[in-house]
């Protein structure tokens, strides 16, 4: 049975922002990038780590991250990359507004809605 193609962009490790914007690019997104939804879980802190410091300043939309963590630990979690980022990071909190170059971290326990 044939298998639908994908055209799919080659893996780099990431070094610097500019990789995701080529990456993104290459993949020709036609729409406008209005949000970053990050879903993580199972070694979800230490690929944010990776990831998160390397957004730029200037970075035109918010970012929201779920990640499968109790909720004592979100917090501490948004906190360590707010220290590590360049970007201000910070546990979501219900009816918050999201603003471009904001990344936000769903409470532990809970899931994130955009409305």
């Amino acid at each position: 049975m044939p298998t639908e193609s994908r055209s799919t962009v080659p893996y780099t490790p990431l070094s610097e922002a500019d990789d995701i914007v080529r990456r993104m690019q290459a993949l020709q997104i036609q729409a406008p990038i209005e949000i970053v939804a990050i879903g993580v879980s199972t070694g979800g802190p230490q690929a944010l780590i990776e990831v998160i410091p390397y957004l730029p300043a200037n970075l035109p939309v918010p970012v929201v991250i779920v990640q499968h963590m109790p909720q004592t630990f979100t917090g501490a979690l948004a906190a360590s990359l707010n220290d590590k980022s360049v970007l201000t990071v910070v546990e979501g909190q219900n009816g918050q507004t999201l603003e471009a170059g904001m990344v936000y971290i769903a409470p532990g326990g809970r899931q994130m809605k955009v409305v």
